[in-house]
């Protein structure tokens, strides 16, 4: 079962429909924030993403998965979400 994950508030990530396709980006970045996910499930630490995707920080990592945690821990999930097992 897909966990779907509000992002619309999350102020680590920015989406704008006419750019990357729609998809949840990093603030400031064009980089997907489900790179993230992909590459943690891979076994890379999170010092090692920010060192491939140097836009991106630690805190902005960080930030990310502390607000998926809060959803998947039981926080509210609102009409506007992003599917974690989105494709590429």
């Amino acid at each position: 079962m897909k966990q779907e994950v509000d992002w619309s508030e999350c102020p680590a990530v920015w989406r704008d429909p006419s750019r990357m396709g729609g998809q949840w980006c990093f603030d400031q970045t064009r980089l997907p924030i489900r790179l993230l996910f992909a590459n943690l499930a891979e076994g890379v630490s999170l010092a090692q993403f920010c060192e491939w995707h140097p836009p991106v920080t630690r805190a902005q990592c960080e930030e990310v998965l502390a607000w998926v945690g809060g959803v998947l821990a039981g926080g509210e999930v609102k009409a506007e979400t992003l599917t974690l097992a989105e494709s590429a």
